[in-house]
């Protein structure tokens, strides 16, 4: 009850600084409501303020509060920090010394109707015999129990600081999925992968439904007018620049990634080699108003697909002599249930792959501290054009635009790199003869590499 105390009362301060701070949500909130103590919360784990984020989701005064935590049995050796963490709730999981020790106290919480918490995957890293023991600590505690298991996942935990947070250089939400009861004479195997599964699926759920729909939507609405941005003279000069990477004559088969209004594909239209039979550009987006204007734009000779970055692309291996993508492969917010720097790193290897040998890759991203209202001024004289008047309206309403895409790279959302970053990123992947170039205003990088 002491313990639940305290969470109460924190709750309240906790709940208020990280929505200020961090842009805190909680997803799933409705599917648990009805859940009755005690119950058995599993979530990812990247730090020490996560047991309080899982913890701030739960509506104020709700049941569940109280959560006492299983913790690696290292962070008890200190004095000071011992006490902290019994005040909180933290207990030592003892997972080294088997499981009748480990469960013994997660049990006696569970019967005196305390919820407990498990972190299955973080703990305990390089120490591969209490991590494959941690994934049955949960599935073994249902199935002794029958208690219900809330799985949780929480996004944008990675590398959280005080100096972080008081920055406004994170987003976070928690998503909860659907309790799992366990069934009596169900298997262990069965419990385990049910646990496992709707673990996952709570990611997948929050990630491509709550993060993905709300970047569909934002990018519907940006397509609405993004053709205006061809005419902003630091555009154009990007666009300069990005031609420049490009091959002088361009042969076999090109995919054009995220084509948006479709100018980098007119650039790469304007280099097909006639004398070679057999060019094929494909271009592609996700937006069904960008994927408009392409068919209005191009009626012959482009193939235009509907791709979406988060899944895995349509094609085999060694298709592709060339790829390009303009401002758009930093902007994943997941792929194929990576997130973060992961998922844009998954994306490359995927580009890589599917390059023939010898292939290019021409792209662009915003650079580490992108500043794009030095893009808006670099642009004053196109925006004051007297004979397009409309200019300044949509040079403002990109601006705004802009302004939260720097805002989500700042956050950790989208993944703008130092030069530094980029090459080594590109190295790892396998990709060599790097070339990087600063454009649009020095804001964006232009990067060409080779498979």
């Amino acid at each position: 009850m002491f313990i639940a105390l305290v969470h109460n009362i924190a709750w309240i301060p906790l709940r208020f600084l990280f929505w200020l701070l961090a842009d805190y949500r909680a997803f799933g909130v409705e599917k648990i409501r009805s859940v009755k103590p005690p119950a058995i919360f599993i979530s990812n784990h990247h730090g020490p303020f996560d047991p309080f984020l899982v913890g701030i989701g739960l509506p104020w005064l709700s049941p569940l509060h109280g959560v006492h935590w299983f913790t690696r049995d290292d962070e008890f050796k200190r004095p000071i920090r011992k006490h902290t963490l019994r005040l909180f709730g933290a207990f030592p999981g003892n997972i080294r010394s088997g499981y009748e020790v480990a469960l013994k106290t997660p049990l006696r919480y569970l019967a005196q109707k305390i919820s407990v918490g498990v972190f299955p995957d973080w703990c305990y890293h390089g120490d591969v015999s209490s991590l494959d023991r941690m994934q049955n600590v949960v599935p073994l505690l249902a199935e002794k129990t029958n208690q219900p298991v809330i799985p949780v996942f929480l996004y944008g935990v990675r590398n959280v600081t005080w100096w972080k947070l008081f920055t406004r250089q994170l987003k976070i939400h928690v998503m909860y999925g659907a309790p799992y009861y366990p069934q009596a004479g169900v298997s262990h195997t069965r419990v385990y992968e049910d646990v496992n599964k709707l673990l996952f699926q709570t990611k997948w759920n929050y990630l491509h439904e709550i993060l993905h729909g709300g970047e569909r939507t934002f990018w519907e609405k940006y397509g609405k007018f993004y053709n205006y941005l061809e005419r902003a003279d630091a555009y154009q000069s990007l666009i300069s620049d990005f031609q420049n990477l490009l091959p002088e004559s361009i042969h076999g088969t090109w995919l054009d990634i995220g084509s948006g209004s479709g100018q980098i594909v007119e650039l790469l239209a304007a280099r097909i080699d006639r004398n070679k039979d057999g060019t094929r550009l494909i271009a592609s987006d996700h937006s069904q108003t960008m994927l408009s204007h392409l068919k209005k734009r191009f009626m012959h000779g482009v193939v235009i697909k509907e791709i979406d970055l988060v899944e895995k692309l349509p094609f085999d291996g060694k298709t592709f002599d060339g790829i390009t993508a303009n401002l758009v492969l930093p902007y994943i917010v997941h792929h194929q249930g990576l997130y973060g720097i992961e998922a844009l790193e998954a994306l490359l290897r995927e580009l890589h792959h599917l390059l023939k040998p010898g292939g290019v890759l021409v792209w662009s991203t915003p650079r580490r501290g992108v500043r794009f209202i030095f893009t808006f001024f670099a642009s004053w004289r196109s925006i004051l054009r007297k004979d397009q008047r409309e200019n300044l309206k949509y040079g403002l309403r990109i601006l705004r635009q802009a302004r939260q895409i720097q805002a989500k790279g700042r956050r950790g959302i989208y993944h703008f790199l130092p030069r530094t970053m980029l090459v080594a990123t590109l190295e790892q992947t396998g990709f060599k003869n790097i070339h990087v170039d600063r454009s649009m205003a020095g804001q964006v990088f232009i990067i060409r590499c080779e498979k």
